[in-house]
């Protein structure tokens, strides 16, 4: 009979925990604009380490420029330049000020909604094949996935696999090659460019395959490289990022002109509105495809009309996500402890 009781509470607590805690999320995190889907996918490259300089000159790409098929942003990344930071700018569309991932040691998962994570919530399926660190930030929120830890040689192979087998509607890519040649070698060494025109031919190949799936491509990068190799600090080359849309219907998305420098954030708002899935209250960039202040609007409604430190309130959001969880995680292990215990003593 006391097991019985004990069951029913501790059932009960779980409900009534994931109640409170999905209100909690809903009603700080959850703040977002509509979603309008569309019917494309989007795969997005994260080329790690690419210093604009060098993407200006990638063959494939300048061959899709001049067949306005593309169009090439000078971007902006923050300090610091390191990647880490990077992923959770590009991928969740927030400053480094609002994420707190301000360091390549910081191995905690984000608490940002993120693209794979809204993708899934609008039901779309999404794949990663890449480094472990994103897996890290974003544990759970991805449908299909390979991570290597060491070395990346079979990235490109393993994502037509994945594309082929399932085809995600949001598919992300990160090779680590370019960043490791521009450790080794340096951003200006011949090794770095001819590794640079490598990947080229890869995403020239990949192109190719996920065009006729109705993909939309995006090549970007979470920061440069010195011209004597090296990252991290505000030297414009670690800073100074491409940021490419590829697409058959380039034009249809009205994209902003090209001649202005854009910021890291403003990817994450951009494929969100080229899936059509809602942009989130924490993201300070621009959609480079769609010109509107939605999101503007939701934080002025959110703050009662009045201009809100975003920085302050996610550290105060985060720092009352922490207690939540860590509370709720220590009465669940006692309640696990004492339903074990009373088992074994009767």
């Amino acid at each position: 009979m006391k097991n019985r009781q004990l069951i029913l509470i501790f059932v009960l607590y779980l409900l009534l925990f994931n109640n409170n805690f999905y209100f909690f999320q809903s009603s700080i995190y959850g703040l977002q604009t509509q979603p309008h889907l569309t019917d494309r996918k989007l795969c997005l490259i994260i080329l790690d380490g690419l210093r604009f300089d060098a993407a200006v000159k990638m063959p494939f790409l300048n061959n899709m420029y001049n067949s306005d098929k593309a169009v090439i942003y000078k971007g902006l990344c923050e300090v610091p330049s390191t990647s880490r930071p990077g992923y959770e700018r590009i991928l969740t569309g927030t400053s480094t000020k609002i994420n707190n991932i301000d360091n390549n040691n910081k191995h905690i998962p984000s608490l940002i909604p993120n693209l794979f994570r809204i993708s899934k919530n609008n039901r779309l399926k999404t794949g990663f094949c890449g480094y472990f660190w994103v897996e890290e930030l974003y544990p759970l929120d991805i449908d299909y996935s390979y991570f290597y830890i060491i070395r990346d040689g079979t990235t490109f192979e393993k994502s037509v696999e994945m594309i082929e087998k399932y085809q995600p509607d949001f598919m992300v890519i990160h090779p680590m090659s370019i960043d490791n040649f521009g450790h080794k070698y340096g951003g200006i060494s011949k090794e770095y460019k001819e590794e640079v025109k490598r990947i080229d031919d890869k995403i020239k190949n990949l192109w190719y395959l996920i065009e006729k799936m109705n993909y939309t491509l995006m090549l970007v990068s979470d920061h440069g490289h010195k011209d004597e190799g090296g990252h991290g600090d505000d030297n414009p080359d670690c800073l100074q990022i491409p940021i490419c849309i590829i697409s058959n219907e380039i034009n249809t998305f009205s994209p902003i002109n090209n001649t202005n420098t854009i910021s890291q954030t403003d990817i994450a708002p951009t494929i969100c509105d080229i899936l059509g899935i809602p942009k989130t209250i924490y993201m300070t960039g621009n959609s480079l495809v769609k010109h509107d202040n939605q999101i503007y609007l939701i934080r002025k409604i959110f703050s009662g009309g009045i201009d809100c430190n975003f920085q302050d309130f996610f550290n105060m959001t985060s720092i009352l996500t922490y207690i939540i969880i860590a509370s709720q995680t220590v009465i669940y292990f006692a309640c696990m402890f004492v339903a074990i215990r009373l088992f074994i003593i009767n």
